[in-house]
């Protein structure tokens, strides 16, 4: 059985396609959220049904996405942000760039 406890608000989850993201996007749905769920890529369908490739370090695409779920969905009233990136190997032996990719990604996105 479904409960209401977020019926109708509109919930944007960062990192939903796989995961903690995945996880959560789909314990809102079924709390009663609409969720919108964004990720780089979804390897299998998502439970929600406003699911959204794109980048997270990208202000571009985050600004289009925040215009058109306000005009489109509604107000978002939560946002969980669970995209994130893993650097690698030894923390001696990864690079500035890798470093700076899981800041943008874990941090600033």
């Amino acid at each position: 059985m479904n409960s209401t406890r977020f019926d109708k608000r509109v919930i944007v989850v960062t990192g939903a396609g796989s995961g903690l993201g995945r996880a959560t996007a789909e314990l809102l749905a079924a709390e009663g959220a609409i969720v919108v769920g964004i990720d780089r890529a979804f390897p299998r369908p998502v439970g929600a049904p406003h699911a959204i490739e794109a980048d997270v370090t990208c202000l571009d695409q985050l600004t289009g996405i925040a215009r058109r779920v306000s005009t489109e969905i509604g107000r978002v009233e939560g946002l969980a942000t669970f995209a994130g990136v893993e650097a690698p190997g030894r923390l001696d032996q990864v690079g500035e760039d890798v470093w700076r990719k899981v800041l943008d990604v874990n941090v600033l996105g």
